[in-house]
């Protein structure tokens, strides 16, 4: 039987270890050759050890896959470019690129480092960007390709994790301003949402943990039956790289724990109109009534029309 990702080649940044590790191991798995990326650094982004991207690399060879290392960071545009030789000159082509590298550099906006902000958008954001530049091309004149990038439910916001915010929320940018661009050479780009108990979550504080429970992702650290598990999202990726998924583009998708996902997209919920200029006496009115909640349109008074 043929596998769903045979004769394709995949980048997975930040893939030798934790999520994108299990990522990279799937899609090897499902016959893709895979380029294994990581630095090796700890979570700062300091550091750097080839040996988190050899292990992966030697467990895919050692179940009878195809891979090599990479060691290049994504964060500059000259790695970006060295990640992306690797696969041409391994394997001569490129049809997956799976962003999964990150640091973190938690702290409250008041007492954060201008480099603390900068190394976090550097590596998620201009990382995405970077390697994105580097492999759409290929992708055009093969007319296929399949971009993954990992953002995260802190997107959506997070204590103490502003930079992080800003980061995986760009990311989400990128997704929707370049889906409809590529979808004419048969591209497709989503963010996915992921989740696990990695060492990323290791020095995550109880409130923090306690916000991002909000939006379904638990940070317990015990789990017997392996819920929150690397490898739940592993599939769900790997999917998403597939010719099955060629029509899912432009999306944000969960993909922690049990089910998958798909968020909203941002959409126009009410518009208060008025003919003629707006006044502050008519602002202070209408927007504390009318935009923060649904009421009937006689209470405006006839000078304004709820659309």
């Amino acid at each position: 039987m043929k596998k769903s990702l045979e004769g394709r080649v995949a980048i997975v940044t930040g893939g030798g270890g934790g999520i994108g590790g299990e990522v990279s191991k799937w899609l090897a798995k499902e016959g893709a050759a895979v380029v294994v990326n990581d630095v090796g650094s700890d979570l700062s982004g300091g550091g750097f050890s080839s040996t988190p991207a050899d292990g992966i690399v030697s467990e895919i060879i050692g179940s009878g896959g195809d891979a090599v290392a990479n060691y290049d960071s994504v964060a500059q545009p000259d790695g970006a470019k060295r990640i992306v030789n690797a696969a041409m000159s391994m394997f001569g082509r490129l049809d997956i690129v799976c962003h999964a590298a990150g640091i973190v550099r938690d702290r409250m906006v008041f007492n954060m480092l201008e480099e603390e902000w900068d190394d976090v958008i550097n590596v998620h954001l201009y990382g995405a960007l970077n390697i994105v530049a580097e492999a759409v091309p290929i992708m055009k004149s093969q007319s296929y390709g399949r971009i993954i990038l990992f953002s995260s439910v802190s997107a959506l916001g997070n204590l103490g994790q502003c930079n992080y915010s800003a980061a995986k929320g760009g990311q989400i940018g990128i997704v929707q301003g370049l889906a409809d661009e590529l979808k004419v050479d048969n591209i497709t780009i989503n963010a996915v949402f992921p989740g696990a108990d990695t060492r990323m979550t290791e020095g995550m504080s109880s409130t923090a943990r306690a916000y991002i429970e909000q939006w379904g992702v638990s940070a317990e650290s015990s789990d017997a039956q392996g819920i929150r598990s690397s490898v739940r999202n592993a599939p769900k990726v790997a999917y998403l790289c597939t010719e099955a998924a060629a029509n899912i583009t432009g999306q944000v998708i969960g993909v922690f724990g049990p089910p998958m996902t798909v968020y909203s997209q941002r959409v126009l919920m009410r518009k208060l109109y008025k003919s003629n200029a707006w006044q502050f006496d008519d602002l202070d009115f209408a927007i504390g009534s009318s935009l923060n909640r649904n009421i009937p349109e006689s209470r405006l008074g006839g000078k304004y029309e709820q659309r």
